[in-house]
C-alpha cells in the first residue's frame, strides 16, 4: 500500500479507489466508506470530490423508499476503468507466504478457493 499511497497521494485515496473498482455496483454513503476506509469523515469527503471531479465515481440519488439507493458509485463509464482495475490488482500482488500467514490465523482450514481479484475476474461474488 506505501507504493500506491505515494504514487496516488494518500493510504485513504487508494483504500476509497479499491473499495469503488471492486465493487462496482455498489452503492456508498459517506459513512458506510469512513467505516470500510477507516478515516475520518472529512478526509473521505475530500477523497469522494476528488474523484467525482475525475469521473471515476458519481452521485447516486435514489428514491427515499430503497434502502442504499443514494450516495456515491463507480461510473462504468470511466475512460480508465479497465487499465486501473488491472493496475491496481497488479501492483502490489500478495505473496502465498503472506496469504498463508493470513488464513493459519482464522483456525482449521479445510478448503481454499480463490477467485475475482486474485485470478483477475471482477465480477466474481468472492475473491477467496
Amino acid at each position: 500500500m506505501e507504493t500506491l499511497s505515494k504514487l496516488f497521494g494518500n493510504e485513504t485515496k487508494v483504500k476509497i479507489m479499491k473499495l469503488f473498482l471492486f465493487n462496482p455496483e455498489r452503492v456508498f454513503d459517506v459513512k458506510d466508506i469512513r467505516d470500510r476506509v477507516k478515516a475520518n469523515s472529512s478526509k473521505v469527503r475530500r477523497e469522494i470530490n476528488l474523484l467525482g471531479k475525475i469521473g471515476l465515481v458519481k452521485r447516486r440519488v435514489g428514491s427515499k423508499k430503497r434502502a442504499n439507493s443514494h450516495g456515491f458509485i463507480l461510473d462504468p463509464n470511466f475512460v480508465y476503468l479497465l487499465p486501473l482495475q488491472n493496475f491496481l490488482v497488479n501492483i502490489e500482488p500478495l505473496h502465498p507466504k503472506e496469504i498463508i500467514k493470513k488464513i493459519t490465523r482464522l483456525g482449521s482450514v479445510k478448503l481454499i478457493i480463490i477467485a475475482g481479484v486474485f485470478i483477475q475476474e471482477f465480477e466474481s461474488r468472492v475473491d477467496i
